[in-house]
């Protein structure tokens, strides 16, 4: 924040990805670990919900950020004189919005609403609450797949593909 050389476009999505990262590490890995170990669930169901709310939602944040990248390298490098329109400071804000807000809807509303289970896993949780499984239905898995992995994952190809078709062009 202090360097002003540093507060360029691709930062701010670095940035955020790391922020992403760290959260996943401190709320994710960590409820993670502690049930690993003990074997057992011992915090209420509201936080087990949290638990994984939190791991899918700055999960896909990372894996959005590593889309934007994609998109932001791409601009930068096959369309350099657009770039700078494009990927404004302002636009980055807005990208960077749309990333932790698709994710947080992606995670929380489904999960908290128990959308996202099925109705066998919703009687499985009263009767063992000592467990903290997260058991989704098809139409979650679907929509929470495309989103927080396969369409990420054909835009960073597509966005890579042409940066090194325009980069290996170049060279002969």
């Amino acid at each position: 924040m202090r360097n002003h050389k540093l507060r360029i476009v691709t930062n701010y999505f670095i940035v955020s990805l790391a922020v992403a990262d760290t959260l996943v590490a401190i709320f994710a890995m960590t409820f993670n670990a502690f049930y690993t170990i003990t074997d057992r669930w011992v915090f209420p169901a509201y936080v087990c919900d949290l638990w994984n709310s939190c791991d899918v939602l700055f999960s896909t944040a990372s894996i959005l950020h590593l889309c934007c990248i994609s998109v932001d390298r791409y601009y930068a490098i096959v369309r350099p004189f657009e770039y700078a329109e494009l990927m404004s400071k302002r636009n980055c804000r807005i990208i960077l919005a749309c990333v932790w807000t698709s994710s947080t809807l992606i995670s929380f509303i489904p999960i908290f609403t128990n959308i996202y289970t099925t109705d066998e896993h919703l009687v499985e949780r009263e009767l063992m609450p000592y467990e903290c499984n997260f058991v989704v239905n098809k139409p979650y898995a679907v929509v929470s797949s495309c989103v927080s992995f396969w369409v990420p994952s054909m835009i960073m190809i597509g966005a890579y593909v042409r940066i090194f078709s325009k980069q290996s062009g170049k060279k002969s």
